[in-house]
């Protein structure tokens, strides 16, 4: 069925299509246009977001852009939680279209949010975004 045939007050349905290269999640094709597919990254500071899990301590949280090309996970790791420079996190499978399992940044730095009971985490991504 074309737009022109859709039914009146009929709401288009928009598919989310996560973006991987051999290595990391990058981001989500936003269009493809012309036989070429349009990726926003992680990085940028309009992407909404993607879920990720620590490998070690297996607590889940919200990567979003940082600066300077890197992402900022602000809720979700617990202040009691063990985690260090280095540790792994991959994308958690339990929102949106990232299947679980796919690497997203390693840690650079930890963190306290102002009420102390969560971790700020700084993650420099896996995957090579500088083109």
């Amino acid at each position: 069925m074309s737009e022109s045939e859709a039914s009146p007050g009929a709401t288009p349905t928009l598919v989310i299509i996560p973006a991987f290269n051999e290595e990391a999640t990058v981001g989500r094709v936003v269009r493809v246009e012309g036989g070429r597919s349009y990726i926003q990254l992680i990085t940028d500071p309009d992407f909404p977001g993607v879920g990720v899990k620590l490998v070690q301590a297996r607590d889940v949280g919200i990567a979003t852009a940082g600066t300077g090309g890197t992402l900022v996970v602000d809720e979700g790791i617990q202040g009691g939680t063990e985690v260090r420079r280095g540790d792994l996190a991959v994308t958690s499978g339990y929102d949106g279209p990232y299947p679980g399992g796919i690497p997203v940044g390693t840690v650079e730095s930890v963190g306290r949010t102002d009420e102390r009971t969560e971790q700020t985490l700084v993650l420099e991504p896996t995957a090579n975004l500088s083109g």
